[in-house]
């Protein structure tokens, strides 16, 4: 994907994100247990909700449904694009030879090593720093960056949810994070996947196992006359 053409998507979905954070809040705005300000409202329809944070009304309901719809393909391509990108930035690793004598393991001492990248960047730093800001455990915030990037969000722990100066800007920087999280996962995925048909067996097509098949009928036919 172009460069120019990423910016174009991720403006479309920072505008799109914005807007439907602020008519969840025209929505939902009398329901303060559930959303208090425009930027929790819109941190909530970036994030797609812990479970901390839910919409109440029938009408919110509704906006979230097709919201979703229609919001969920343009961030897909978004993360696609991203995971492109950020698969660019590996290719001196990935064009490095470890092991010269075995292609398959030194694919997957390349793809380990990438896991480790990717666990050390998007989950084990930024997990320091949440632990720092939330006086949570160093584990518990561990715990909390993998269940973000793998999309599972229990909502056991969520950030920002303490009134401060910087809270905005807190969970903006934060959706910043689970953005580029989200397509390293992807992109360590299609790796992974890569990988694996590296790696594994080829199987067989229908016609070269039905060439195979003749074959040896041929040889058994010719050595029971012989």
């Amino acid at each position: 994907m172009e460069t120019k053409t990423l910016l174009i998507l991720i403006t479309v979905v920072v505008v799109y994100v914005l807007i439907g954070g602020a008519v969840l809040y025209g929505i939902e705005h009398t329901n303060e247990l559930q959303t208090q300000t425009t930027a929790s409202a819109t941190y909530f329809n970036f994030t797609g909700g812990y479970g901390n944070q839910a919409p109440a009304t029938s009408g919110g309901k509704a906006f979230i449904v097709i919201y979703a719809l229609l919001g969920i393909p343009i961030m897909g391509l978004v993360l696609a694009g991203l995971g492109e990108k950020l698969d660019g930035l590996l290719k001196p690793l990935k064009d490095k030879v470890f092991i010269k004598k075995n292609e398959k393991i030194d694919q997957l001492v390349k793809t380990l090593i990438l896991v480790a990248l990717i666990l050390l960047v998007m989950s084990l730093i930024p997990a320091g720093i949440f632990a720092a800001i939330e006086g949570w455990s160093y584990g518990d915030a561990v715990y909390y960056t993998i269940i973000t990037m793998t999309t599972i969000g229990f909502g056991d722990f969520v950030i920002g949810t303490s009134d401060n100066d910087y809270r905005a800007l807190y969970k903006l920087l934060s959706s910043v994070w689970i953005l580029l999280g989200l397509a390293s996962v992807a992109m360590l995925l299609s790796n992974i996947t890569d990988l694996y048909k590296r790696i594994a067996p080829e199987s067989k097509t229908d016609d070269e196992e039905k060439d195979e098949k003749e074959k040896n009928e041929n040889k058994v036919y010719k050595a029971y006359n012989f």
